[in-house]
């Protein structure tokens, strides 16, 4: 693989953490279309703090868009990519469910 095409994919990973923000701002923002930092901070069990800095990392890499006070919200880049992991995520837990590991 071509230096160019490596650094384009790192520069685009979220890694899981990251791919739960999206989804936290997906699942709060159906109702508000936009997120606190506080709801993604109580939803995850992350410090607010630690939330900003994840935040702001995903605006500068196009999936999340400041809306001034009130929030964030998910760009289409974004959108896409929570909704992949939601669905990713609900096919899991459907099949965890189905092995009786987890109980809904």
């Amino acid at each position: 693989m071509k230096k160019e095409n490596i650094e384009k994919r790192n520069e685009n990973f979220l890694g899981q953490s990251g791919e739960d923000y999206l989804e936290a701002v997906l699942v709060f923002g159906k109702d508000q279309g936009c997120v606190r930092i506080v709801q993604i901070s109580n939803y995850l069990g992350y410090s607010a703090p630690s939330v900003s800095v994840a935040v702001r990392k995903l605006v500068e890499k196009g999936y999340l868009k400041c809306r001034g006070k009130r929030g964030y919200s998910l760009t289409e880049k974004g959108r896409n990519l929570a909704e992949k992991v939601y669905e990713r995520h609900g096919v899991l837990q459907k099949f965890l469910m189905y092995l009786g590991i987890i109980v809904s």
